[in-house]
């Protein structure tokens, strides 16, 4: 797979039991249900509330190549800012 911002080969690493993919310059890239298992395997609660937006970024999901949207969601009470794939491939 591909990276969203750079176009670089993504690397597999494991974290906390949960197998991610990364980019060593730019960042990770979480497919569907990895950021809770994630927040769940640190014991934090963790609220996935995505509001949806029309904005959308520069960066394509590299499952399937469409654009991607921002959206929001409250982890541990902090607002975080995330590109998630329209057809819900990941973050």
């Amino acid at each position: 797979m591909r990276c969203a911002t750079c176009n670089n080969w993504l690397l597999g690493a494991e974290f906390n039991n949960v197998e991610i993919d990364y980019c060593p310059s730019c960042g990770i890239w979480l497919d569907d249900r990895e950021l809770e298992l994630l927040a769940g395997a640190e014991g934090k609660r963790f609220e996935l509330n995505l509001a949806k937006s029309s904005a959308k970024t520069k960066r394509f999901c590299p499952r399937c190549n469409v654009r991607l949207s921002t959206v929001e969601t409250i982890a541990t009470g902090e607002k975080v800012i995330l590109d998630q794939c329209p057809s819900r491939h990941g973050l």
